[in-house]
């Protein structure tokens, strides 16, 4: 075998140098057979060709012994070992080569039937020559193909536990169950080979053997039995006292069972721990009825919570103020405690939006007060309305299309605002104002929106001014209601504070800070009453507003956010420095995304979002919505895309992004969308030498004459015959020609227009 030393030097002077050989070293053909024979056998091993596996693993091993001092033989004789016996399971055990005699016979002995299996399992628990694999392989096949044989299965089992037992391996198999079944059979086996081994064990193994035997005497009654008959075999591991012991300790033949005196269900205490918890669970209004009835009838309940209600069982249970004065109001023949429990039963359920379940609820409470108890009543029917108007809000927007059922919710809602301006009847809170709010805008009652006098409610105050809005924006009634709601948006945003200075009677300066101009609403209650909003007008005049107002803070003309309805609002603000823009921005953005959770297809709030994202530098969401907006209008780009939202800004827009984004191609052929193209800018772009976008890719897109040429003169100039080639195709196609009429030209131009935006659908939606 050479080595590095035996090879020339390779050099000018000498071409053809000298190897030395004879300095290599001298291989044995037994050394080099062995470990290719070893290697060949794992290359077909991992192919699964496991008979040409067998075949050298087999000459390795004959080949292995003959090797006394091994030079290129390299191979671990355990790994050998085990490639070959995973071999002869894998083949059923059909080869007949074998190293030790035991293995060629119970080898022999699984083919002819397992004839001698359990005579070769015992000599070799003595011996320890088989491999605990191969043992398990034909415990397996016992299992597998001898059903009906137990004395076989029980010999195999149970010789394979006592080899690992002497292994100092954990026993894997199922004997214990084995051993339950067959009872006394298993204990004279079990027995009968311990008896066997224990002369030859070392003392290691009989320590195992103890904790064998200790383990079989505490679990079978009849194994204890049995092994009493062979104390003089099992002295080999016990001594006398342990062995007294161990037959003392272990299972009797009558076995006690233990019974108590009476359930354990019968104590009065887990009786009322589970009628509170059911309660706790329950969402029933029957049911919650019968456990209150059921746990006040219980002698220990009354007892243990002395001055204690039940509604104290859940803190969630305790009632609003408000609620409470009215409870304490009822009548004394009205039960006060079921009430209230069935009130915050039904506050809980509202709050999973179980509807149904909280509806019957207060229809059971209206029912008990109805004659008793007239203003908890009228309360009632407020939560009842409240129940129905969050069921309106969480269903889909086109859900609740019938007109009876609209006209009985408007009718219920202008019932609780006409009581409002009543002092003895009971006032809605302001929550329950403002889903009437919410729920009349999406319904569309603009006039009964306007008709209503709220006293100081701020959510009827600000869908007041945006109902005008709408019915003028439909209408075009010449009034100056969006002046309205432009003076009602803005003091919700200011931050401004006078301070008024006053003298003290000592004539010191004293500050007293308030706000100059306070919102009807604040901030946060303003997002959360637009989230309950659905109706695509209402929600495009509250973003076209919040985004007319933003542009005016931010005072960017290059980033100015595109909105719907311009000529509604101002276009300047006076002192815009006391405002919040980023509370502006956030509830304008927070506002758009719900807008387009709810409407994701609608064109304008596409665009608006795609300015958002481009004037905060991201360009590939901005790009995102753009095309989503391009889509949407046109029918999958296959109508033109409309002007109102499609003009030149849009496309300077979308040129700026793919510039930033380094796709220039794309940013060059935008240039053609523009009114007047900018060719300056786009042979900029085609001659960009970093490009991320597909290139030559997209010149089937270009339909402006000019461009073409150009990029032919381009490829010229670099010798990009190719390229230059392709442009030139192009540039012959029939339609292109300048001298057709302007319907040619459009049509041609159309036609590439939609190739290039599904290209671009495709890479960035």
């Amino acid at each position: 075998m050479p080595l590095y030393h035996c090879f020339g030097a390779l050099s000018e002077e000498c071409p053809s140098p000298d190897h030395k050989w004879e300095q290599g070293l001298v291989l044995r053909k037994e050394d080099v057979i062995c470990q290719i024979s070893f290697d060949l056998g794992r290359y077909y091993f991992f192919h699964e060709k496991y008979r040409n596996a067998s075949k050298h693993f087999i000459r390795a091993s004959e080949m292995y012994p003959k090797i006394k001092d091994p030079v290129f033989c390299q191979l671990d004789p355990s790994k050998l070992k085990g490639f070959y016996d995973a071999c002869a399971h894998i083949l059923g055990y059909q080869s007949s080569d074998a190293n030790t005699p035991l293995k060629e016979a119970l080898q022999i002995s699984v083919k002819e039937g397992h004839n001698k299996t359990i005579e070769i399992l015992k000599s070799d628990n003595l011996k320890m020559e088989l491999p605990i694999s191969l043992r398990d392989g034909v415990e397996l096949s016992v299992l597998r193909d001898y059903e009906g044989k137990v004395d076989l299965l029980l010999y195999v089992v149970f010789s394979n536990a006592i080899r690992r037992t002497l292994s100092g391996e954990v026993v894997i198999s199922n004997w214990n169950s084995l051993l339950k079944m067959y009872e006394e059979k298993s204990s004279i086996i079990l027995c009968e080979l311990l008896k066997d081994v224990i002369p030859t064990a070392t003392p290691l193994m009989k320590n195992y053997l103890k904790n064998f035997a200790r383990s079989l005497c505490l679990t079978s009654i009849p194994a204890k039995q049995l092994m009493k008959k062979y104390d003089k075999h099992l002295l080999g591991l016990f001594t006398g006292e342990e062995l007294e012991m161990l037959f003392a300790y272990g299972p009797t033949a009558k076995r006690e069972t233990y019974k108590f005196d009476k359930s354990f269900t019968d104590d009065i205490n887990v009786q009322v721990a589970a009628l509170e918890r059911r309660l706790l669970t329950c969402s029933e209004a029957v049911n919650t009825k019968h456990l209150v009835n059921q746990l006040r009838n219980t002698k220990f309940y009354s007892t243990k919570h002395n001055y204690q209600h039940l509604w104290t069982l859940n803190k969630k249970w305790e009632s609003p103020v408000a609620v409470s004065i009215f409870l304490k109001n009822v009548p004394m023949n009205v039960d006060q405690e079921m009430i209230h429990i069935l009130l915050a039963k039904a506050a809980e359920l509202r709050a999973i939006k179980k509807y149904h379940e909280a509806r019957l609820l207060y229809q059971m409470i209206q029912t008990e007060v109805r004659n008793t108890s007239p203003r908890l009543s009228r309360f009632l029917n407020w939560e009842h309305l409240r129940v129905d108007l969050l069921e309106v809000l969480d269903s889909p927007f086109h859900f609740c299309q019938s007109s009876s059922y609209r006209a009985e919710i408007v009718q219920r809602i202008m019932t609780l605002l006409a009581s409002y301006k009543k002092e003895r009847e009971v006032p809605p809170d302001p929550n329950l104002m403002e889903l009437c709010s919410a729920v009349l805008l999406n319904f569309r009652e603009w006039e009964k929106l306007i008709e209503v006098e709220p006293k100081s409610d701020g959510y009827m105050q600000f869908a007041k001014v945006v109902a005008s809005v709408c019915k003028e924006v439909l209408n075009k009634t010449g009034r100056n209601t969006p002046k309205e709601m432009w003076d009602t948006i803005l003091p919700i945003f200011n931050n401004t504070v006078n301070n008024q200075h006053k003298r003290t009677n000592s004539g010191v300066m004293k500050d007293n800070s308030r706000e100059s101009s306070q919102g009807i609403i604040t901030k946060q209650q303003l997002y959360q009453f637009i989230k309950k909003l659905k109706d695509t007008l209402v929600l495009s005049i509250i973003i076209s507003c919040l985004a007319k107002f933003y542009n005016i803070l931010k005072d960017d003309s290059v980033g100015e956010i595109f909105l719907e309805y311009q000529g509604l609002w101002p276009s300047v603000i006076s002192n815009s420095s006391v405002f919040n823009m980023m509370a502006v921005g956030e509830i304008f953005q927070n506002t758009l995304h719900h807008a387009l959770s709810i409407h994701p297809t609608h064109t304008a709030w596409l665009r608006t979002k795609g300015d958002v994202m481009y004037v905060q530098g991201h360009y590939a969401s901005a790009l995102k919505y753009y095309i989503s907006a391009a889509m949407v209008s046109s029918d999958f780009f296959s109508l033109p895309l409309p002007k109102a939202i499609f003009d030149d800004l849009q496309y300077k827009h979308m040129i700026h992004c793919c510039s930033k984004l380094q796709n220039h191609t794309q940013a060059a052929i935008l240039h053609q969308f523009l009114d007047e193209p900018n060719y300056a800018m786009a042979f900029k772009a085609l001659g960009e030498r970093v490009c991320n976008d597909s290139c030559d890719t997209y010149y089937s897109c270009i339909w402006d004459i000019t461009l073409l040429e150009f990029l032919v003169h381009h490829h010229t100039k670099r010798g990009e015959t190719d390229c230059r080639q392709q442009v030139i195709q192009l540039i012959g196609q029939l339609e292109l020609n300048s001298n057709n009429n302007e319907e040619i030209q459009r049509e041609a131009a159309s036609l590439r227009k939609g190739w290039f935006l599904r290209a671009l659908a495709k890479q960035y939606l």
